[in-house]
């Protein structure tokens, strides 16, 4: 058995399962086509030349700049590695997967 995630049914007992017994997790189909929606109304606004902050342009006091379409994947890439820092001892598996 898996814990479906569905952006409804999650529970607290959900979490645990997943965390500290290794429940395996999937996304439910009906999220998936949620989430290929955002996704169109992301790229049609950047086919249609509008600023869509974070998206084409940089963050906090770089909000006014702007991103060439050549670089859009890179910005994505680095935003999700200026969040990645680490110290110290790892954490115990349970504590990552909770």
């Amino acid at each position: 058995m898996v814990v479906a995630i569905d952006g409804e049914s999650l529970t607290i007992d959900d979490v645990v399962q997943v965390a500290r017994f290794g429940k395996k997790v999937e996304i439910a189909g009906s999220v998936v086509d949620q989430i290929k929606k955002s996704r169109d109304v992301v790229e049609n606004a950047i086919k249609e030349g509008r600023t869509v902050y974070g998206v084409n342009t940089g963050f906090g006091d770089l909000a006014s700049v702007s991103i060439g379409p050549e670089d859009l994947a890179k910005l994505q890439v680095n935003l999700i590695r200026s969040h990645s820092a680490g110290v110290g001892d790892p954490f115990p598996i349970e504590v990552v997967r909770g």
